[in-house]
């Protein structure tokens, strides 16, 4: 199978969980509608376009680093008919920091555009991971034809259903995110996944694991 992965950080990111509103708090990793979005900005699909276009793309993602969260204040202005009179601060839960290592598998036509397109820095749109005040900078693109195996150890965020162990000493966190978005970009369906905080997790998978330089991808 033909896999893409790259790599991609900014100094700060949020990925709001829908149901903080007056504080809102992030998602430790950028859902799969979040990288979908990234990769409909670099190919210059607009936000109703992507979710329809990008649907049948395979993603995963790992964490690089450490998982860093932090509380700030951010002042808030409402901007509505050009009176940025009132100002509201509200306390927001931040990531630090984060870098990220994203695998997409997908047709090779496709999987080529992105590729050329990273590579010679041609992105249609500026990519940001969550929220565009943060800035993504996407590096260190890679392509190439890799193997499927059914049962390994990996770094990669999984699904629940799909995790047979680790060992003592490793940590992990369940999240519940959105997988699939409609044209609206409301979701319809969601997924309970598993992410390696230190050390790796077993995983067996009906589909294969992805073998890459990488890591072992779990779609």
């Amino acid at each position: 199978m033909k896999v893409l992965t790259f790599r991609v950080w900014a100094p700060y990111a949020h990925f709001r969980r829908p149901y903080t509103t007056r504080s809102p708090a992030t998602f430790s990793v950028p859902p799969r509608p979040t990288i979908l979005g990234m990769l409909g900005a670099i190919l210059g699909l607009s936000k109703d376009k992507y979710p329809d276009y990008l649907k049948d793309v395979k993603v995963g993602v790992k964490i690089d680093g450490k998982l860093r969260k932090i509380r700030t204040t951010i002042n808030l202005m409402d901007t509505k008919e050009n009176k940025m009179i009132q100002r509201t601060q509200m306390l927001h839960e931040l990531l630090s920091d984060p870098q990220y290592t994203i695998a997409v598998s997908t047709e090779d036509e496709l999987l080529d555009e992105l590729y050329e397109r990273l590579s010679s820095r041609r992105l249609h749109y500026t990519p940001y991971l969550g929220t565009a005040q943060h800035i993504a900078r996407i590096y260190d693109p890679a392509i190439g034809d890799y193997a499927e195996v059914k049962e390994v150890e990996t770094s990669y965020v999984a699904p629940v259903n799909a995790v047979i162990g680790s060992e003592n000493g490793r940590t992990y966190i369940v999240e519940r995110q959105a997988y699939y978005i409609d044209a609206e970009r409301k979701a319809t369906t969601y997924i309970d996944v598993t992410i390696p905080i230190r050390g790796q997790i077993s995983v067996k998978a009906t589909e294969g694991v992805i073998v890459t330089g990488r890591g072992h991808v779990l779609w």
